[in-house]
């Protein structure tokens, strides 16, 4: 029994040490830079569109990339949510296959970033796609 105790104690500790840590004076948000696609590129069906930037931060926490079809009420067409976890800096190169589509629509690439002291940045670009 008291082995048990023992073991729950240490990885409760364990858990505690290991967990993300804040750092006080971080009151600065991430940066995103997004390189590409530009805004209000234009696509069209089979082309290649690429995703590419940096993110900064202190010790960022979390990174979640989508686009969105704008047209279709904003459903998600893409979903991106690398590990960043203690990182100074993330570069992201990512691409994306324009699907067939029947009419023109806007699409939004849409980027949100968090850093450990709960500080969020985000970033979107519009671009289109045709058939």
């Amino acid at each position: 029994m008291k082995m048990k105790i023992f073991l729950a104690s240490a990885a409760l500790l364990a858990l505690t040490f290991s967990a993300c840590k804040k750092h006080d004076e971080d009151k600065d948000a991430p940066v995103i830079s997004i390189a590409s696609p530009a805004s209000n590129q234009m696509f069209k069906v089979g082309d290649t569109v690429h995703i590419t930037g940096t993110v900064t931060d202190h010790s960022l926490h979390e990174f979640h990339g989508m686009i969105h079809n704008t047209d279709s009420a904003d459903k998600t067409v893409w979903e991106y949510m690398p590990t960043v976890h203690d990182l100074e800096k993330f570069d992201f190169d990512q691409i994306w296959v324009v699907p067939a589509v029947r009419d023109t629509c806007d699409m939004k690439l849409h980027l949100e970033v968090h850093d450990h002291d709960e500080n969020q940045a985000e970033k979107m670009v519009m671009f289109r796609i045709r058939p």
